[in-house]
């Protein structure tokens, strides 16, 4: 195995896919392409088994865990949260780099990936509804 396949294997599967995302989902989301958009960037999150972080299959865990040592209880940060919102930071950028300037008053105070999924997936869904009424109002 050569160094550089060695070097991206080491890679975080998170980190390797936000460095090439551009790449992966080559269109901006728009109003005009939701569906080839969710298809691309689906596929991307679900090969690296990401996708459940915006399709809510891994919910955000709590902040704080209680653990007891020596029979007293006390209450600490936990880790898997830690590990979910480095994920969710990373991918809520990922996504928001994914989709048009227009789009990005919508979402651009949100704090979580799930919820930018959601937003647009509302917002782009009303709007194909609404295409719809309207190509059956011209026939």
């Amino acid at each position: 195995m050569s160094y550089s396949s060695n070097f991206i294997m080491a890679l975080d599967p998170l980190q390797f896919l936000i460095s090439n995302l551009n790449s992966i989902v080559t269109i901006k989301l728009d109003s005009t392409n939701y569906l080839t958009w969710k298809a691309q960037i689906s596929a991307a999150l679900d090969v690296y088994d990401l996708l459940g972080y915006v399709d809510g299959s891994i919910p955000m865990p709590s902040e704080h865990i209680e653990v007891t040592v020596s029979d007293v209880a006390k209450r600490v940060a936990n880790p898997r949260f830690t590990e979910w919102r480095r994920a969710d930071r990373h991918l809520r950028s990922a996504i928001n780099a994914t989709i048009h300037p227009s789009l990005l008053p919508h979402v651009v105070n949100l704090k979580h990936a799930f919820e930018v999924w959601n937003v647009l997936e509302k917002r782009m869904n009303s709007a194909s509804r609404s295409d719809i009424m309207q190509l059956r109002n011209d026939l």
